[in-house]
């Protein structure tokens, strides 16, 4: 997957696995991705859930033929680490023909859960077709 010129090259944003049940992405916790009081910012934890969810999406979409695109991100903030790396993971929850909802989390290096929560995914045909 290209990233050059993204948003994910401008967070950090790398994809670690991708397969049509479960995506997973790292981000790092840096002066690209904090707020200004030193911690994670929520935003910044927003476009990594929505990225892994989007990305599944794709996994299970027909790209020839198929558009996809994030229409609503429901995410609950537990805690917010000041560095390292975390962890973003999308698993479905609902897989329709034009509609996927997928349970996001994101985890520090630890293991312990720093947000939650869904991302809803349309499916749409291409311009044109």
């Amino acid at each position: 997957m290209e990233t050059k010129g993204t948003l994910l090259e401008a967070l950090g944003i790398e994809v670690v696995s991708v397969a049509k049940d479960k995506v997973v992405a790292t981000m790092p916790v840096d002066e690209r991705t904090m707020q200004p009081f030193g911690y994670l910012h929520g935003g910044a934890t927003a476009a990594l859930l929505e990225t892994v969810a989007s990305i599944a999406s794709t996994a299970n979409a027909d790209l020839a033929t198929q558009d996809v695109f994030g229409v609503e991100l429901c995410i609950r903030h537990v805690k917010s680490p000041r560095e390292r790396t975390v962890t973003g993971t999308a698993t479905p929850h609902l897989l329709e023909a034009h509609k996927h909802v997928w349970d996001v989390e994101c985890r520090d290096d630890s293991g312990e859960l720093l947000s939650s929560g869904t991302c809803a995914v349309r499916i749409v045909p291409k311009a044109g077709r």
